[in-house]
């Protein structure tokens, strides 16, 4: 049996990761101006607004990812840089902040979103300058000319896909799909933003660790599944969970394309699923969402259940075969299958 590494192998507290980003991000755009202006105007302008975000705890899956791929590949013990972990969060951060504003939503990580705090235009800076931060970290990492080419070229690619993910997002209502283009408009939705996040993040752990390439696009397939998984578990989790319902009964006002309306697809008649489409979209009472919610719960728990945990086997078994058996893939699943009993 593989031997399981303590959760701080892999990667620290999450309060210790959060302020550490923050004091990362705020010495960088400190390094990158040498303006002569007050502190103060800098801590209202940027810095207050990054800091009141990045202290925030996430779950740390994209850390502890990158964490993992490294030891992986370079051996027990190993720590990916703490560059390449702020990079890889900073990315994350930028996409939340710029999400919310979009997705007009209240709440992120246990408090008001940023746009709601500071207003639309602070948010909005603050989140691109998260993103070219990143960039800008990327380009000095001391890395190999070409490893570090190849490294700016996958973060790049995967900004451009995941904004054309965000697109469809934004933009598509599932009362507007047929029903056979609803499964395929949610898998896009999903490989182009959580999914090619995490493989370019799992893509960066590979490459600090000096991996050979069949490593690196092992490690890139390692986190494309996991991003699948995430977003099924999330979607699903929104759904099923009482105390996660606020989001699947936003999910349902917008029509957004998750993956609750994919599986409905494979389990119930296109009548019944016409007829829910129709409800839903001319829904907007709370508990007339909450009654179409537990309808398609009622009908999807089971096949969702399967979906998350075949695709579960088939990437471990994946991962095992191309990167080897190792206690920090082990920790890994142990950490997914601790959300996977918290989401669902």
């Amino acid at each position: 049996m593989t031997k399981l590494l303590d959760t701080d192998d892999i990667v620290p507290s999450a309060r210790r990761q959060s302020f550490e980003l923050s004091t990362t991000f705020g010495k960088w755009i400190s390094l990158a101006d040498s303006s002569k202006l007050s502190p103060g105007l800098w801590d209202r302008a940027l810095a207050g607004p990054a800091h009141a975000f990045l202290v925030r705890q996430g779950k740390g899956v994209r850390r502890t990812l990158v964490n993992a791929v490294y030891q992986m590949c370079a051996g027990e013990g190993s720590r990916c840089s703490k560059d390449v972990l702020a990079i890889v969060e900073l990315i994350h951060a930028a996409s939340l902040v710029v999400d919310d504003i979009e997705d007009e939503s209240s709440q992120r990580r246990g408090g008001p979103t940023l746009h709601s705090q500071y207003g639309i235009p602070v948010a909005l800076n603050t989140g691109c300058a998260f993103y070219f931060a990143a960039l800008d970290m990327l380009g000095h990492l001391d890395w190999p000319s070409e490893t570090l080419i190849q490294a700016i070229r996958a973060v790049h690619r995967c900004l451009v896909v995941g904004h054309r993910g965000q697109a469809l997002d934004l933009t598509v209502r599932v009362w507007d799909l047929r029903p056979t283009e609803i499964p395929l408009v949610v898998q896009e939705v999903t490989e182009k933003k959580t999914a090619a996040l995490m493989a370019v993040c799992a893509q960066l752990g590979a490459m600090d660790a000096r991996a050979v390439i069949p490593q690196v696009q092992a490690a890139s397939k390692l986190g494309y599944s996991l991003g699948m998984l995430l977003q099924m578990l999330d979607d699903l989790g929104s759904f099923l969970r009482s105390e996660r319902r606020d989001k699947g009964i936003e999910d349902l006002h917008h029509g957004r394309p998750v993956w609750p309306w994919a599986w409905l697809c494979e389990v119930v008649d296109e009548k019944f699923l016409v007829d829910l489409l129709q409800r839903a979209r001319n829904s907007s009472v709370t508990e007339d969402l909450q009654q179409i919610i537990s309808e398609i719960a009622s009908e999807i728990a089971c096949v969702g259940r399967q979906a998350i945990t075949q695709l579960k086997v088939s990437a471990l078994e994946t991962a095992e075969k191309e990167l080897g058996p190792s206690p920090a893939l082990a920790s890994l699943w142990k950490l997914v299958d601790s959300m996977e009993s918290s989401y669902v």
